[in-house]
């Protein structure tokens, strides 16, 4: 199985100081577009952060209540060792490119790892990322051998 990445906005260009209600409408906004991926491709595993916010939202907050300095940034990091696993990866950038998503894509492009850019989710995105699953597939073959 072909695994993905998925990268959106969660707290866009405000950063750190983005209201708690973007951040919601943000994450709603990549939960939705996730699902809708994984209805286009059951075959492929995509792993969506936005469906764990929750999670990292509450380490975000420990972190700053303890005085830890960067926590944005120390969270990218962490979802960039978790985007350097998988096989490909899916920006939509219909709403821009965060910082942190511009850090994904860079370490993912740095691993050697592909990255299809997607501004909505509509039948153009859908044959091209169906084109990039090819070439991942393909070259997944070429490398074991079969």
């Amino acid at each position: 199985m072909i695994t993905a990445y998925f990268m959106a906005p969660v707290r866009g260009s405000a950063g750190d100081s983005v209201s708690d209600s973007k951040k919601a409408d943000n994450v709603k906004k990549g939960i939705e577009i996730g699902q809708t991926l994984r209805g286009h491709f059951p075959n492929l595993d995509i792993h969506v952060p936005h469906e764990h916010e929750d999670i990292i939202d509450k380490i975000w907050r420990k972190l700053k209540t303890i005085g830890f300095a960067n926590c944005g940034r120390f969270i990218v990091e962490c979802c960039c060792e978790i985007a350097i696993e998988k096989d490909m990866g899916i920006a939509y950038i219909g709403d821009g490119i965060s910082e942190g998503m511009s850090l994904e894509m860079k370490v993912m492009a740095d691993s050697g790892i592909p990255v299809i850019e997607v501004e909505e989710i509509n039948d153009n995105a859908i044959t091209d990322i169906s084109a990039l699953m090819t070439q991942v597939a393909d070259a997944k073959k070429r490398r074991s051998g079969y």
